[in-house]
């Protein structure tokens, strides 16, 4: 029986309260953005077992995280900590 560790997905915010990502993610069209966001869902309700998605342990705490979109492959960083995503 695998065990499958649910994570919650929260977007690092700038000191000016603008954030990067969310930015990032509305110049993509609209299938691009369907895509991802479908597959950041699934990372929060699979973990490191969500379909379509790569993950690569770049250091200690940092990860790339790889997603496929309509158009193009997409590379985002986040830190895994305490059972949650930092993107």
């Amino acid at each position: 029986m695998d065990i499958i560790l649910s994570m919650k997905i929260t977007f690092l915010e700038t000191p000016f309260g603008q954030v990067p990502v969310i930015d990032f993610l509305k110049t993509l069209s609209n299938k691009d953005r369907a895509c991802i966001l479908a597959a950041l869902k699934n990372v929060e309700e699979l973990g490191f077992g969500s379909p379509r998605v790569q993950f690569k342990k770049l250091s200690n705490d940092l990860w790339e995280i790889k997603i496929c979109g309509e158009t193009q492959g997409y590379s985002f960083l986040f830190r895994y900590v305490l059972d949650s995503l930092i993107g």
